[in-house]
């Protein structure tokens, strides 16, 4: 049962607005469901069904489009299904998230070697050693 505070029309508890409130359950169900087809897009690469999976993480990412696992899974999905141009999109969202993620570097390397682009595969490569290479160090 959701309480106000006697005298203070259109206030929760806490003297938060109402509406404040109704906004951030709102966003929050939105953040969950983005969750749920994060989730399900991952059974679905377990069970093979990279399509599918795909379609999953499309829905999340229309929901939140700033996560960068969602993002990373996307492309992982792409490269299996041989969509390497897409693949690296995805990873290239998902290193504008976070630039700092060896693996996202590492699997754009790849997928740009599957497209015989050798020298941008070799950078991603080597920024992938890179950024390995500064977390051992800390």
């Amino acid at each position: 049962m959701i309480a106000v505070h006697k005298g203070k029309q259109g206030l929760f508890k806490g003297d938060i607005p109402i509406d404040f409130y109704k906004e951030n359950i709102a966003l929050r169900q939105l953040i969950l469901e983005a969750k749920d087809f994060y989730n399900q897009g991952n059974d679905l690469y377990d069970s093979g069904d990279y399509q599918k999976a795909l379609e999953a993480y499309d829905k999340a990412i229309a929901i939140k489009p700033d996560d960068i696992d969602t993002w990373y899974n996307r492309g992982i999905s792409l490269g299996n299904l041989k969509r390497y141009e897409e693949a690296i999109e995805s990873f290239d969202k998902a290193i504008a998230i976070k630039s700092d993620d060896a693996s996202t570097w590492y699997n754009r390397g790849y997928s740009l070697d599957k497209l015989q682009r050798y020298q941008e595969a070799l950078e991603s490569y080597d920024k992938a050693i890179k950024i390995k290479l500064n977390k051992i160090k800390e």
